[in-house]
């Protein structure tokens, strides 16, 4: 990932009808709003280091030797929703008809609450995934995914992954969405790991790094044996500029509002 990749972090908290978030939120891809606002970034190196990427996993890889635990879940196991271009990734045409489709059969209510429009739903980020358990039938629309048996032993290792359970209940007022037990999102380390811990939906998250700005007092956490220093920057009117250390890795994520997250890997 360079320098300029983001973390998965962009956010919108508007009402699921109106809500955007771009298809380019994810990896190698940009919406006209973060483009823009990424372009006026100036990454200086106090050293004249390089500028690198961070080139560490997204989480806990299994066991010390790298390969999967006793416990975790097998692709067996676990079904993710299938589309035309595969699990979770769905194209604008595709959210459209999901949409167009849900209208007619459940009505306005339900539509809007369980299914963004096209042009809004994180599935087209590709940083989404819904999940269900691999039992007969299967509601596409709201895939059961308990928390107990092997979807609980997957929800404890989701984190270490990258992943928090995105719609989660009593969040209704910060999302704009019902809550989704079965969908998942990809916010990378150590975002997820702090998501977890406090309980913090991705717009509450993205206020509590704001308490953290490049000009004060930087966030430091030890996840996944990996230390990491993490703060908020504000996006100014031309051009951003910031000094950050050339020999450490490094990611930043536009979060859709008005500023930038940057993430250090030490």
């Amino acid at each position: 990932m360079s320098p300029g990749a983001g973390t998965g972090l962009e956010a919108s908290a508007a009402p699921a009808s109106s809500r955007a978030l771009s298809a380019a939120e994810a990896e190698g891809g940009r919406s006209r709003q973060a483009a823009s606002a990424r372009e006026r970034i100036l990454f200086i190196a106090d050293d004249l280091g390089r500028r690198e990427a961070a080139t560490g996993e997204a989480g806990g890889q299994g066991g010390e030797d790298g390969k999967p635990e006793d416990d975790a879940p097998r692709p067996g196991d676990l079904r993710p929703r299938q589309t035309a271009d595969g699990p979770g990734f769905r194209t604008r045409r595709e959210q459209e008809e999901i949409y167009a489709s849900s209208l007619a059969e459940h009505g306005k209510d339900f539509t809007e609450s369980y299914v963004a429009s096209h042009g809004h739903s994180e599935h087209e980020t590709g940083l989404a995934i819904d999940l269900a358990l691999n039992r007969d039938p299967i509601d596409f629309l709201r895939p059961y995914f308990p928390r107990d048996g092997i979807c609980g032993r997957f929800r404890s290792k989701a984190a270490s992954y990258g992943f928090v359970e995105r719609y989660q209940e009593g969040k209704e007022a910060l999302t704009g969405i019902a809550p989704e037990p079965w969908h998942f999102r990809y916010v990378g380390l150590p975002h997820a790991t702090i998501m977890n811990t406090y309980g913090f939906c991705l717009e509450e998250y993205l206020d509590y790094l704001k308490d953290f700005p490049y000009e004060g007092r930087h966030l430091e956490v030890h996840v996944e044996n990996k230390s990491f220093e993490l703060f908020y920057k504000k996006a100014e009117d031309d051009l951003t500029e910031l000094t950050l250390p050339g020999y450490l890795p490094f990611q930043v994520s536009g979060d859709n509002r008005e500023g930038f997250v940057f993430t250090l890997w030490r």
